[in-house]
């Protein structure tokens, strides 16, 4: 067989094998446990773990500050949740609010928290991904995105 009739196969082969590898990681994925430090624990969200794969308000990012009310201000935040893609909201209360976010290809779950305190006007936030130990940054930038959107609406 000459050379030349040989790549395509290897080819197809290298992207089936790709293909299977994405696959496969987006199925491990998608059934990554809920955390069980979900949700606000005496009155605050939980801390990052000390991974580079956590953001928080808590632990270096400025909170979202408004003026006005805070019903206000949490319909500000559902709208900029509403344009983020491959995001979708789990629960919305008064002072919370928990949104899952997939990553594009690989379809990685990270878990983004909000809390609304009452007697502040500022949006306390956390992200943090369900698996893996470093995120390439994307939670500190989705959540410097979101505070942008979120200043830059009326």
């Amino acid at each position: 067989m000459p050379l030349s009739s040989r790549p395509l196969p290897l080819a197809l082969a290298v992207a089936l094998l790709i293909a299977g590898a994405v696959f496969l990681i987006r199925a491990l994925a998608s059934r990554a446990p809920q955390p069980s430090s979900l949700g606000l624990q005496g009155g605050r969200l939980a801390p990052c773990p000390g991974t580079p794969n956590c953001a928080s308000s808590a632990g270096g990012l400025d909170p979202i500050r408004y003026s006005g009310e805070r019903a206000d201000a949490r319909a500000r935040l559902l709208d900029v949740l509403a344009a983020l893609p491959r995001c979708d909201l789990r629960t919305v209360r008064d002072d919370y609010i928990h949104a899952l976010c997939r990553s594009r290809v690989f379809g990685f779950i990270d878990d983004l928290e909000f809390h609304l305190p009452g007697d502040v006007p500022e949006i306390r936030f956390r992200s943090a991904a369900r698996t893996g130990y470093y995120d390439f940054g994307a939670n500190h930038a989705r959540l410097r995105a979101i505070s942008r959107s979120f200043a830059s609406l009326p």
